[in-house]
């Protein structure tokens, strides 16, 4: 994945996505628009070689965040808000050092981040909403751009923190859908993810996944937003896949007990973690109803 330059159109800055395969990603993100997913700009293709031109939102990833605030006082003392979620994200963008591209230096005054998309309901308030307030509005709006792609037939299957990208504004955008299924296909998808964020039928190899697979993986990623712990991850490989397969873990407010956390957050969370798929939400419209209680 590449930084670049689009000489053609004022300069902008985006980026190039290389590979030697022809990945279906291409195919399944242009039925997607959304603000809380990353679009592409367009597609290239020379002798074996696949090229994705996407806009350039930001280097900060959920990842990211979470590394930020484990350790973060302000959290455990419950003050961590919108506004210092925002600062984190500038911070970690200053990081970002954009130099001379094919050889030439770029204006880096002249250069901006595409506009935050336009919002779908408020991302940043006034400051004062708390970190488990955060955690819940950046859940909604993982799992509303979710929603937009079940309703057009499409599993993303490897929804993790690295894989949702924050842009300028604090929003949550999901990328790479390199894994991604179309699963009203009659043909038997193939089975891939990244642990520990897969389902237990992930994990299991079962064909033909569905929606509910990322509503598991949503499920692992709100819990470690809310407890700031690894939901399954174990010491080995397959100590982790006995985790996801057999071992429930605990609520998150038993493993934060300081950060505030709502028994009814507590709820949605493990219901989403639930092992069988139809014990879970059965669609992404339903979590985010449950969460919109709380929230």
């Amino acid at each position: 994945v590449y930084l670049a330059q689009e000489e053609t159109l004022a300069k902008r800055l985006v980026v190039l996505k290389i590979s030697r395969y022809f990945w279906a990603e291409s195919q399944l993100l242009a039925r997607l628009q959304h603000t809380n997913i990353v679009p592409i700009h367009s597609v290239h293709r020379t002798n074996e070689m696949q090229i994705v031109c996407m806009p350039f939102w930001g280097t900060c990833t959920l990842a990211d965040i979470l590394r930020e605030v484990k350790d973060s006082p302000e959290v455990r003392s419950r003050n961590w808000s919108d506004a210092a979620l925002v600062s984190t994200v500038a911070n970690h963008q200053k990081e970002t050092v954009v130099t001379a591209i094919a050889s030439r230096d770029i204006d880096t005054k002249s250069q901006t981040n595409p506009p935050a998309p336009i919002p779908t309901e408020p991302n940043v308030k006034d400051g004062t909403t708390d970190y488990v307030e955060a955690c819940l509005n950046f859940g909604i709006q993982i799992a509303d751009g979710l929603n937009h792609a079940h309703q057009r037939g499409i599993v993303h299957s490897d929804l993790k923190p690295a894989n949702v990208l924050i842009a300028d504004d604090g929003r949550p955008m999901i990328l790479d859908f390199n894994l991604a299924v179309d699963h009203r296909d009659a043909r038997d998808n193939p089975v891939g993810g990244t642990l520990p964020y897969m389902s237990p039928e992930q994990v299991d190899g079962s064909r033909g996944l569905d929606e509910r697979t990322d509503i598991f993986s949503a499920g692992v990623c709100l819990y470690e937003l809310l407890a700031i712990r690894e939901t399954f991850r174990g010491a080995n490989i397959d100590e982790t896949f006995d985790n996801i397969k057999n071992k429930t873990p605990q609520d998150p407010s038993e493993r934060s007990p300081d950060r505030g956390i709502p028994k009814a957050a507590d709820a949605v969370t493990m219901r989403a973690l639930q092992k069988k798929p139809g014990d879970r939400f059965q669609s992404m419209r339903e979590m985010i109803a449950a969460i919109r209680d709380i929230a």
